[in-house]
């Protein structure tokens, strides 16, 4: 809350006799103070001198861009500057379609299908406006003048959306958009002189002197046009418009050179007059000269932020062909993720038997179906992180800003046109992200070369913890049918998985690895991993005639939070040790390769810092057969054990114990892994395997 006093608070205590009383007034910091002017200059345009079109598609737009919460203030001040322009009960018809609007809850799915509705929502506040003007007087004039507004109105909301779309989210540039907002509001609302001069004329000078500093000739030349047609329903004579594209051609072309910008307009004033030097034409100039000098004035940093969302601008062709460079370079990686799942297809049905080609056929189109329907590159990038770090580094010079979401955050892409000297520009903006996000970020790459003028950097989030994992194993014969992996995800959630397949031996080892080589390929490829075990299910089903099944035991460990993500098919408890006390982490499903479909459960956990999570596969249970519920042997036996030893050997120990438990026998594949959290302290892996 940002406070306003008017007045002393307290007594001064330092002058005898004098009491001063205070008076303060908390304003909330949080309110779009430029899209409430925006709203009572717009509301104030009349069109035709007296039809008042912009009130109502402006309140649509911010609908359609926005909550309808951030609408409430901006309404307020239309329907109070309507009444102020035209009195209340004039006003009536135009209050009550501006209260629905803002009021009103459609619920649409998509910005671009909000757009249409909520344009169609002000062609119909456009109609009960009419029909209400009409029951207080039946006129015909009233309905000529409802259709005017309504087409005027189509056309002013198709220019405020695109100027609002974004404030909600604080996209790139919102700020600077939200005043070029007030400057086009207060263009159309004022119609008044000043010294002489009209105050119209002014602003129309100053913004296309600003859109030639911004996009030379196409873009003054495109204002220019668009600010005449704009007069000429404003009420303006023919000479307004001549001098606004006259202004606007001269100031294009003058705008690359020395003082262009100030002398273009003034030419363009001096020229509209056909050489006729009288009082009128110096003011005439005078207001060009003065509206070219505040366009030149106005901070380089805020015209860069804007030039970026402005199509026509050298910096908007930049920032595109960065993000075009940034999306090839993620989806390149996608599909290298996606070759590797085919290549793994094909190389595990390559041994199948003849007889099943049809079932084979039918299954890999499923499995091409499923692919088509699942897979999506997943890449949506935020205005709001460029934004903030363009003007957190003003003077940077950037070349291009890319920030993109990520299952961990964001991820920040740059390029400056210079190196800087000591190498730590990317460590502040690693800090700027940290301080944005609530996360720790780090600098993931760094690309100076000073040789060709260019510095690139890559930003990514720093995981909290370092995950450590240890495993121990025996075979009953030489190849054990247990395997395991593990493999990231993304910057910080790395995954886990044990297979064991069914019996022991090679056929047993290769199986299970087939399983957590294919489940591994098909979740960096992006799968979901419901998608991923059903398509090992079916793999597994038509690789064969014979009944073969694995289990598959995965957890996602997450990096930041410590939160564990499991997913169990067919496979052992696990377990998570704090100090003496034991969790147990119970299996829902059947083994993946029994039947057609696979019910895939998560449960989830979170795992401390000093908790050792501890997986098994089931010869480890198997150690006392007789046991009718082994998991609480097990239980029992991680209750003895001290938690605070070596992470190997804690594994080892669990292994050492359950052969002992079956009295030296081991009469199933035994495999143990012990996972543990350890807090990162210097910018290192995020993963690590001790041994």
């Amino acid at each position: 809350m940002g406070r306003l006093q008017l007045l002393s608070v307290e007594q001064n205590r330092r002058i005898r006799g004098l009491c001063l009383w205070t008076l303060q007034l908390a304003l909330p910091a949080d309110v779009p103070w430029a899209l409430v002017a925006a709203g009572l200059f717009l509301a104030n345009g009349a069109v035709f001198g007296e039809l008042l079109p912009l009130g109502i598609p402006y309140i649509a737009a911010l609908r359609a861009s926005g909550p309808r919460e951030g609408v409430a203030l901006p309404a307020a001040a239309v329907m109070l500057s309507i009444i102020w322009t035209v009195g209340f009960w004039a006003a009536v018809p135009y209050i009550i379609p501006i209260l629905v609007l803002s009021l009103a809850t459609i619920k649409s799915a998509r910005s671009g299908t909000a757009k249409q509705i909520w344009l169609l929502a002000a062609l119909t506040a456009f109609a009960g406006k009419t029909v209400l003007a009409l029951l207080m007087r039946p006129t015909v004039g009233i309905l000529l003048s409802g259709v005017t507004e309504a087409v005027v109105g189509a056309l002013a909301y198709a220019l405020l959306y695109p100027l609002l779309d974004g404030q909600a989210e604080r996209d790139l540039a919102y700020r600077e958009t939200q005043w070029l907002l007030v400057i086009l509001a207060a263009t159309a609302a004022f119609d008044g002189v000043l010294w002489g001069i009209s105050i119209r004329l002014f602003l129309s000078f100053f913004l296309i002197a600003g859109a030639a500093r911004l996009g030379a000739l196409p873009l003054a030349v495109l204002m220019g046009s668009g600010l005449g047609l704009a007069g000429l329903l404003l009420g303006e004579p023919g000479e307004y418009v001549v001098l606004a594209v006259l202004c606007a051609s001269l100031t294009g072309v003058l705008g690359g050179m020395k003082f262009g910008l100030i002398l273009g307009p003034a030419l363009g004033a001096l020229l509209s007059r056909g050489g006729l030097i009288d009082g009128a034409t110096v003011k005439l100039a005078a207001a060009g000269l003065a509206a070219g000098a505040g366009a030149s004035i106005i901070p380089a940093r805020y015209l860069r932020h804007l030039a970026r969302i402005i199509p026509g601008t050298p910096s908007f062709h930049q920032r595109q062909a960065s993000y075009t460079e940034r999306l090839r370079e993620i989806m390149s990686e996608r599909m290298s993720h996606q070759l590797t799942v085919f290549e793994e297809l094909a190389q595990t049905l390559k041994d199948c038997h003849e007889q099943i080609l049809a079932t084979q056929v039918q299954a890999m189109a499923d499995v091409i179906r499923t692919m088509s329907k699942e897979f999506s590159p997943g890449v949506r990038l935020t205005g709001n992180v460029e934004d903030q770090i363009l003007r957190a580094f003003p003077d940077a010079d950037f070349r291009s800003v890319t920030a993109l979401y990520t299952s961990d955050g964001f991820e920040v892409s740059g390029q400056r046109a210079r190196c800087c000297s000591d190498q730590k520009f990317c460590t502040e903006v690693a800090r700027l992200c940290s301080r944005l996000n609530g996360k720790q970020y780090a600098v993931i790459s760094r690309r100076c070369v000073p040789s060709r003028m260019m510095c690139g950097f890559t930003v990514g989030p720093s995981p909290k913890y370092l995950l450590q994992v240890e495993t121990a194993m025996r075979a009953r014969s030489g190849v054990s049918g247990d395997n395991e992996m593990v493999f990231p995800l993304s910057k910080s959630k790395i995954a886990v998985v044990l297979s064991d397949g069914m019996g022991v031996g090679a056929r047993a080892h290769m199986e299970s690895q087939v399983a957590i080589r294919l489940l591994q390929r098909m979740i960096t490829a992006g799968y979901n991993v419901e998608v991923a075990i059903s398509l090992v299910n079916k793999v597994l089903l038509l690789r064969s005639q014979d009944e073969i099944f694995v289990t598959i035991d995965l957890v996602v460990v997450d990096l930041h939070t410590g939160r564990l993500d499991f997913v169990k098919i067919g496979a052992a408890p696990s377990f998570i040790k704090r100090g003496r006390e034991v969790e147990i982490i119970h299996n829902q499903c059947l083994p993946v390769g029994i039947l057609s479909q696979v019910d895939v459960e998560t449960d989830r956990r979170i795992l401390k810092e000093g908790e050792v999570l501890i997986m098994v596969t089931d010869g480890v249970l198997e150690a006392r057969r007789h046991l009718e519920r082994k998991e609480e042997w097990v239980s029992r036996m991680l209750q003895r054990i001290d938690h605070s030893q070596d992470l190997k050997e804690l594994a080892q120990q669990v292994l050492s114990r359950s052969i002992a438990a079956a009295h030296g026998r081991v009469e199933d594949d035994m495999m143990v892994v012990a996972v543990k959290l350890a807090r990162v302290v210097e910018e290192i892996e995020a993963y690590r395997r001790i041994s």
